[in-house]
């Protein structure tokens, strides 16, 4: 059989090593070629595989020995395989595939992604109807020296057969337990329409890989319904449909947006900043912790390594304007509504249990011995302190985040310079200026008290807080001269109500 001749370069092949590749990303290649392959051949494998008692499967295997030269990756599948013509454009570099509409655009992926991996892979396969198998051994070096010849090796196997087995040594890194983790669960939200569907198995490193429905983790209005909102619209001429909802509880790695491209995803984290803020990957507030949702940009180009979209002229701009109007309210959502939870006998429960640790908490010993011997700085000293570190703050914090209450405008800093030892919070109530009164507000991360705040409705709730202490005391002097105890409790009380108000108004709409 005639020899089957490289149509790349050496310096093409050494390049391959430095692209800019995550490993779930190179990875997904593999996966790649075996689900297009099936889509293109999916009636005739199909057949097969109900009588193989099988389902499409890629297991990916990552062997790590006793040092890097021991290391390899396995990936094998029971797609359709490849015949030799197939096999022959497989290797010819840059040649698109007849069909590049879909997983498989360019016709770089197996190449670019096992030398970027290792400088030594192999390709095992064969063809259903077809009764040969082939191999390939792939060298670099050898490719460094000239030789870029490759040797077919064919052997006889049963016409049933259908597979592709690729293996990749001498590998250029070794992987560790985080990279390695992150592996499993990138997979898992890029090929989650084929992991839902059980159209596909991917196995890693021995173990299935699975996706759960987005659905169940929205927040749910009062009637029960999933807070999601499904949107169409063209950008420069191209479709563009998906879907965005509420997480029920803030989790900043889960949020934002997945791009997907033929029910594949490219992007699993888009954050456009005219949504989740200008900072990279978006402010840390509670937007960036619960907006989620999927958009379906097919016709858009994607980079050869298939981990983002290449933008063209304004296609960016113009996508991220149309969305930012179609979840606006979301967005308010995000913000101001809080997870309600049916009280039942857990509920009960856990208010027994913590009315238990706060009786223990409050009769130990240094409860009491706080109370009964704390020395208290006279008032004009406390008065000082606070403002000498008040005004530290404020020169150190340029943009505070800055809240529009009517005639009040609060501004409210947050300081990480901030010591374990200075007060939780800090507020001063500023004289009139114009036609606004200004509050400032200062809360303190490094508080040991931050310590017991576990997720994001325990830091909106403590925010509201301390914000609406500053804003019960700023009313009652401005309405009464004097900060009386029941007055502020009063005021407070009112503005503790506000969530549900909000809610309750947008319910009656």
């Amino acid at each position: 059989m005639e020899n089957l001749n490289l149509t790349f370069t050496a310096n093409i092949a050494e390049s391959y090593k430095r692209l800019s590749y995550k490993l779930w990303y190179a990875l997904a290649e593999y996966i790649d070629n075996s689900t297009q392959a099936y889509e293109e051949n999916k009636e005739e494998l199909d057949e097969q595989l109900e009588l193989d008692g099988e389902s499409l499967f890629v297991d990916i295997e990552y062997f790590r020995g006793e040092n890097l030269s021991d290391d390899y990756f396995e990936i094998k599948d029971n797609s359709i395989g490849m015949n030799e013509e197939v096999l022959r454009r497989a290797f010819n570099t840059g040649q698109k595939p007849e069909i590049n509409t879909g997983r498989s655009k360019y016709g770089l992926g197996l190449k670019t992604s096992s030398f970027w991996l290792g400088d030594k892979w192999s390709v095992t396969t064969s063809r259903l109807g077809n009764s040969k198998e082939y191999k390939i051994t792939v060298d670099i070096r050898k490719i460094e020296n000239g030789n870029i010849s490759l040797e077919i090796e064919e052997n006889e196997v049963d016409k049933e057969s259908h597979y592709t087995n690729i293996r990749i040594w001498d590998l250029h890194r070794r992987f560790v337990g985080r990279t390695l983790s992150k592996v499993r669960s990138y997979l898992s939200s890029i090929y989650r329409y084929d992991l839902l569907s059980e159209k596909l198995e991917i196995k890693w490193m021995d173990k299935f890989l699975t996706w759960k429905n987005l659905d169940n983790l929205l927040v749910e209005n009062f009637e029960g319904e999933r807070t999601k909102k499904e949107f169409d619209f063209i950008v420069d001429g191209k479709p563009v449909k998906g879907w965005a909802g509420v997480l029920n509880r803030g989790d900043r790695g889960q949020a934002g947006f997945a791009l997907v491209q033929s029910e594949r995803v490219i992007n699993t984290n888009y954050r456009p900043s005219e949504i989740f803020g200008e900072q990279d990957g978006g402010r840390n507030d509670l937007v960036n912790q619960r907006l989620i949702g999927e958009i379906f940009i097919d016709g858009f180009d994607v980079s050869h390594t298939k981990d983002q979209i290449l933008w063209s002229g304004e296609q960016e701009e113009e996508l991220e304007n149309k969305l930012k109007e179609e979840v606006k309210e979301l967005v308010r959502i995000a913000l101001t509504r809080r997870v309600r939870e049916s009280v039942d006998i857990s509920d009960v429960k856990a208010i027994e249990v913590a009315l238990g640790n706060l009786h223990h908490e409050m009769e130990n010993e240094v409860a009491i011995d706080l109370i009964e011997n704390i020395e208290i700085p006279p008032e004009i000293a406390l008065e000082k302190a606070n403002d000498f570190l008040l005004e530290a703050v404020i020169n150190r914090i340029s943009e505070p985040v800055v809240i529009k209450l009517g005639s009040l405008l609060v501004k409210l800093y947050t300081d990480e310079d901030m010591s374990p030892f200075d007060p939780y919070v800090i507020s001063d109530s500023a004289a009139q200026k114009k036609d606004n009164y200004e509050l400032i507000v200062v809360f303190n991360p490094n508080h040991p008290h931050w310590q017991e705040i576990k997720d994001d409705n325990g830091v909106l709730v403590f925010l509201r807080h301390v914000v609406y202490d500053g804003v019960s005391e700023w009313k009652a002097w401005n309405k009464t001269g004097s900060i009386g105890h029941d007055t502020v409790k009063f005021i407070k009380d009112n503005l503790l109500r506000i969530p549900f108000e909000i809610e309750k108004e947008r319910n009656e709409k």
